[in-house]
């Protein structure tokens, strides 16, 4: 397990990930995402990662760039 795990790869890989992340990080952990467009990328990213147990912590938004934590 992992307590800070750092993805910077596009929406749907994450998507696809977001089990494998779970099983990676454990309760208390971490989990930063970046490189997703704000929007529909990034409101998918969210789905997914919610479906997989993460709660959102704090969201930055540069330009058109969205990073989750």
């Amino acid at each position: 397990p992992y307590d800070l795990l750092i993805a910077n790869i596009l929406a749907g890989p994450l998507v696809s990930l977001a089990p494998d992340f779970a099983r990676a990080v454990p309760p208390g952990g971490n989990l930063l995402l970046a490189g997703l467009l704000a929007g529909e990328q990034e409101a998918a990213v969210k789905r997914a990662m919610r479906h997989a147990g993460f709660r959102m912590a704090a969201r930055a938004r540069r330009g058109h760039w969205a990073i989750l934590w």
